[in-house]
């Protein structure tokens, strides 16, 4: 597991892309871009529910790959025969395959 965390680490690093890219990515290693169920946790908000598609709970991994709004987007990048996999392998390792 302390390999795998500092290959995310140094993946995002590397990232040569627009640094706000980094910091969103930096962000969601660590789990704390502001998703409803972290605004309701923080007491921003009584409502954790996704505003897009009405699900209980709007955490990072129903925003960047659960959503309905996600998935059909993803579904436009991403190779029919790779999509489940994609969408259902582990937020980490996620992160690194985008990488």
């Amino acid at each position: 597991m302390v390999v795998e965390t500092n290959l995310i680490w140094v993946n995002i690093h590397k990232f040569q892309g627009l640094p706000r890219i980094k910091k969103f990515l930096w962000l969601e290693c660590k789990e704390k871009l502001m998703t409803n169920v972290e605004r309701a946790r923080r007491g921003f908000t009584m409502d954790g529910s996704c505003p897009r598609c009405g699900a209980v709970s709007e955490d990072i991994d129903h925003l960047l790959r659960g959503c309905v709004m996600s998935v059909a987007i993803w579904s436009s990048v991403i190779k029919p025969s790779r999509l489940q996999e994609f969408l259902y392998m582990d937020l980490h390792t996620w992160v690194v395959v985008i990488l």
